[in-house]
């Protein structure tokens, strides 16, 4: 039988679960965007005029890593060090990614009017573009595409020629 402060704790901890993550997302976008203002606006400038190559090439890179990390990864159990190479792969990725998302999250948070009610800041701006991308990951295949799409944007952003 269930204990009923862990029926009653379910939800609170899934709202806080939420409120945690996108506090997170805003405050990397907007610390990342106030550390580097000069890469992040070039960045945001690459996909306003080229968001389809930037995707694409984000799309191809992403899974270009993952199947080097899938078969670095399936030959490493005879060859240990090309795990190592696929771990190193698969941080890259990870740092890929990480980069990526902050022009993802501003450019989504410029679409949004906010300056008609609030002021026209980068906190604001990471605020809503982590709320909506977070809040599209709620719904099922749209949603999560969505989500796909600016992520390949950001991180082929990262790795184009600027």
């Amino acid at each position: 039988m269930e204990d009923s402060a862990a029926k009653a704790l379910g939800p609170v901890t899934g709202l806080f679960s939420v409120i945690l993550v996108i506090s997170v997302l805003t405050g990397y976008a907007t610390l990342f965007s106030i550390m580097f203002p000069s890469w992040t606006d070039k960045r945001i400038a690459a996909i306003n005029h080229q968001s389809r190559a930037c995707f694409w090439r984000g799309c191809l890179t992403a899974i270009l890593l993952l199947v080097l990390m899938a078969l670095l990864g399936h030959y490493g159990k005879q060859h240990p060090p090309l795990s190592a190479v696929a771990g190193l792969l698969a941080l890259s990725l990870f740092i890929l990614l990480s980069v990526g998302v902050v022009p993802s999250i501003l450019v989504v948070g410029r679409k949004v009017p906010v300056g008609l009610v609030l002021p026209d800041t980068v906190l604001w701006h990471s605020l809503f573009g982590s709320l909506i991308l977070f809040l599209a990951v709620l719904f099922p295949v749209v949603g999560w595409a969505l989500v796909f799409y600016w992520i390949c944007v950001g991180i082929g952003s990262v790795v184009g020629p600027f």
